[in-house]
């Protein structure tokens, strides 16, 4: 494609796994939308060397693969990362897609 349209940049996305050759290529720093809590909890997992997927399930005491609101609070604070109450609240609101009161990360 390069040969063919050397104007066009491609940029590729999703996971890549740390067997990856690729995954060391350099990355724009980025910092987080003050205020903006996923963005925050991002850079704290990321900075943790874990998957988001790994940060839940460490928070996940009863192994059910997702999370109450209590293990969700409790975590956060356990873990350290650095959201007030109210941003807590809010990342809770937004990662409960299904509306029941739980983050399921299965």
């Amino acid at each position: 494609m390069r040969l063919e349209r050397p104007d066009i940049e491609v940029v590729h996305g999703g996971h890549v796994s740390h067997a990856d050759p690729y995954a060391t290529r350099a990355r724009k720093k980025t910092m987080p939308t003050p205020g903006d809590p996923l963005a925050l909890l991002m850079a704290h997992v990321k900075r943790s060397n874990l998957r988001l997927m790994d940060f839940f399930a460490q928070l996940d005491k009863d192994n059910s693969m997702s999370l109450t609101k209590s293990e969700f609070r409790k975590g956060m604070r356990s873990a350290k990362v650095p959201l007030t109450d109210e941003q807590i609240e809010k990342l809770m609101e937004k990662l409960d897609l299904d509306r029941n009161g739980t983050i399921d990360f299965a």
